[in-house]
């Protein structure tokens, strides 16, 4: 709050919605292509408000349809990788869910996007970590509302961690 009152603070809030499919479309126009209604909702669903990353995306696509050309969904399906975020989330959720035929196909992704093994590992012991005292909270009776604030999660994590530690032995 201190650094927003100085004389040249400015926020940069992220696009999303409108500003930023004119943001796509202006930078797909700079490579001289086009980008399909259809695509353009597919690649900002997929990529977000992530402008360094889509514009990565934008120079990949761009240059798989050439000059000239437009940009169609099945480029977007067949060229634009899930964020390994998506798939780090994807992969510890399936973890605590005990789904393994998710799991390892998470892990797929994550191995064919390079991701660093060690990230990976301190991503599963933080999901023990959760796991184990929410396991914990709950059997002394903690309410399931409270999990979030002794767990020092967002809710929604503390909600599907909670499900996960019933299930689990």
């Amino acid at each position: 709050p201190r650094l927003l009152a100085g004389k040249y603070a400015q926020e940069f809030a992220p696009l999303t919605g409108a500003p930023l499919a004119a943001w796509v479309r202006e930078r797909v126009a700079a490579r001289g292509v086009t980008i399909a209604p259809d695509a353009l909702r597919a690649l900002t669903a997929d990529v977000g408000s992530d402008l360094w990353r889509m514009t990565n995306e934008i120079e990949k696509l761009a240059a798989a349809v050439g000059e000239g050309n437009t940009i169609t969904s099945q480029h977007v399906r067949d060229l634009v990788a899930e964020a390994p975020t998506d798939s780090i989330f994807a992969f510890t959720d399936a973890i605590g869910a005990g789904d393994r035929v998710a799991a390892f196909r998470a892990l797929r992704a994550l191995e064919a996007a390079r991701v660093d093994p060690q990230y990976l590992c301190s991503m599963l012991l933080r999901q023990f970590r959760l796991l184990l005292g929410a396991a914990d909270l709950l059997a002394r009776g903690t309410a399931p509302t409270s999990l979030a604030a002794e767990l020092h999660v967002a809710p929604f994590v503390a909600q599907k961690i909670a499900q996960q530690a019933r299930h689990a032995s």
